[in-house]
């Protein structure tokens, strides 16, 4: 077994926290920075140094990492590579680390973002609804011990893999951007303002106790499982329910196939268009709280149209405005009942566009295909260099 080290013998100790003259203008970096997602700082807010807050006191340079702190399952981490027209303060939710001479700090990035690391963190973390762990406990995580050359290697696998995975994304990311702009070239955003209850059904998942929850059996669906408008397993929150619930007590809850399944709790409302998803497999599964389904009435909407409508900036407004909640974002069937729908004037040129979505969704596909095989590759890589 490959011997290990912490993180604080290849790094160096903490730079300490800013002492700055009240006049001076700082660019500020906090939590809200980081999308955890991508893995980047997305922002800054410049201000005097008087008037930051008082979180904003720790101090960062080039090539430094950042890792969140606060809610370590979310696995916040960036490294600040572009440096920031003023002098760059972060946030004392992170804990930053500071490289020493002969460790790669992409190395230490790519560690900072395994499931070896995300599970120490998340075992450590203390606090029930706001768990954080110390920089003490980030510093004290273990990292095999490779040379620098072993490092180097690793970092430019995992980023050539990386830069495929961010291509495929792209890729699907301007197919659906082409579907859009097909949408507003066909309908715009006009229509009859009709009441969404009048021509689409929809019900919301029953909220299945954790007491059914099997190994295996049904799949039983949650918002955890939609992602970029596609259903994917393989995470470990994912559940079933026996098969003898499915087809007794939750048989009512069973998604067809030609379903829209949307997420309808704790939400971005940025990224709600990210949620929305058809079910295209004959493959049965379990809706659960969370997540709402509807069914268009297929002689005034096809399924393409209601699909896409859904993304729209007029629809996504109206959740917005009926969203309740602070740290759970949610909306449920008693909001839809107020929302309204723009009824296209002509079904032929919505079939229309169902045709170019078919036609589309064989692209988006294929590409999703490559996308998934390309992070299936970077998976079993991180686990092989920091499983």
């Amino acid at each position: 077994m490959r011997k290990k080290v912490t993180l604080g013998e290849i790094c160096n100790p903490s730079l300490g926290q800013v002492k700055e003259q009240p006049d001076t203008v700082i660019d500020y970096i906090d939590i809200s920075s980081v999308d955890n997602e991508g893995k980047k700082i997305t922002g800054f807010q410049t201000m005097p140094f008087s008037e930051a807050p008082s979180r904003a006191r720790k101090d960062i340079k080039k090539n430094n990492i950042l890792v969140s702190t606060v809610r370590p399952n979310l696995n916040a981490v960036a490294v600040y590579e572009e440096e920031t027209p003023n002098k760059a303060v972060v946030s004392t939710g992170f804990c930053v680390l500071d490289c020493k001479k002969n460790v790669d700090y992409r190395f230490v990035f790519y560690f900072c973002q395994s499931q070896a690391f995300i599970d120490d963190m998340v075992s450590q973390a203390t606090g029930a609804s706001y768990p954080a762990v110390s920089d003490k406990i980030v510093r004290s995580s273990l990292i095999p011990a490779y040379s620098y050359e072993e490092q180097c290697q690793i970092s430019y696998i995992l980023d050539t893999v990386s830069k495929i995975i961010a291509g495929r994304k792209k890729e699907l990311q301007k197919l659906d951007e082409l579907i859009k702009a097909r949408f507003v070239e066909l309908f715009g955003t006009t229509g009859k303002q009709v009441p969404l209850t009048d021509y689409v059904w929809f019900q919301e998942g029953p909220g299945v106790r954790s007491v059914d929850f099997t190994d295996e059996g049904t799949i039983l669906l949650t918002g955890s499982n939609i992602n970029d408008n596609t259903i994917s397993f393989g995470y470990k929150s994912d559940r079933h329910i026996s098969n003898e619930l499915a087809s007794g007590k939750y048989a009512h809850f069973m998604c067809d196939k030609d379903d829209i399944l949307v997420v309808s709790s704790a939400i971005d409302p940025d990224k709600f268009d990210k949620k929305v998803v058809v079910v295209d497999v004959d493959k049965k599964y379990c809706l659960n709280t969370g997540i709402i389904r509807f069914k268009p009435n297929k002689q005034y909407l096809t399924l393409g149209y209601f699909r896409e409508f859904l993304k729209t900036d007029y629809f996504k407004h109206q959740v917005s405005s009926e969203m309740r909640g602070i740290a759970q974002m949610h909306f449920g069937p008693s909001h839809l009942k107020q929302m309204t729908i723009l009824l296209p004037d002509s079904i032929e040129r919505q079939v229309e566009f169902e045709t170019f979505v078919q036609q589309t969704d064989k692209s988006k596909f294929t590409v999703q295909k490559a996308l998934d095989e390309a992070q299936l590759l970077f998976d079993s890589l991180m686990q092989k260099y920091f499983g």
